[in-house]
């Protein structure tokens, strides 16, 4: 390894990935995770900050804009995605399936005192009925 710190570099983040990967299999998720929408969907990855009763943003950067959700307590108080806000902003971002994501603890004070968009349960089945019809 002493020879070759390329390879060292290249041991150390395949082992950081696969520590991402398992706490992700866990259930847990902790500010400054990042990973892939590919591995892990929009639907999946929101569950799990409402399961914990996680405070904090989820940015998505897809090849065809940003997105960001924000998260009090494990309920939806904002989203945008492109020109979309509030819910509509959380469907198209549920549908997503490509694209890198990160997870920081924390919401902008703006949102400390907003109330939830809605019921979580009901803006997830509303989504996955918004992402049926929209392929349709």
């Amino acid at each position: 390894l002493k020879k070759y710190p390329v390879l060292q570099m290249f041991l150390f983040k395949l082992l950081v990935d696969r520590a991402q990967a398992m706490t992700f299999k866990s259930g847990n998720i902790a500010s400054g995770m990042t990973g892939e929408l590919s591995e892990i969907p929009p639907v999946d990855l929101f569950q799990l900050i409402n399961a914990a009763r996680k405070t904090g943003t989820i940015d998505i950067t897809p090849d065809n804009g940003r997105g960001m959700v924000f998260f009090k307590e494990g309920e939806i108080v904002y989203a945008g995605y492109r020109k979309l806000r509030k819910k509509e902003a959380v469907y198209a971002i549920m549908g997503l399936k490509e694209g890198h994501f990160s997870y920081l603890k924390g919401i902008p004070d703006l949102l400390k005192n907003a109330s939830p968009l809605g019921d979580f349960m009901g803006i997830m089945m509303e989504g996955v009925q918004y992402m049926d019809e929209s392929q349709d």
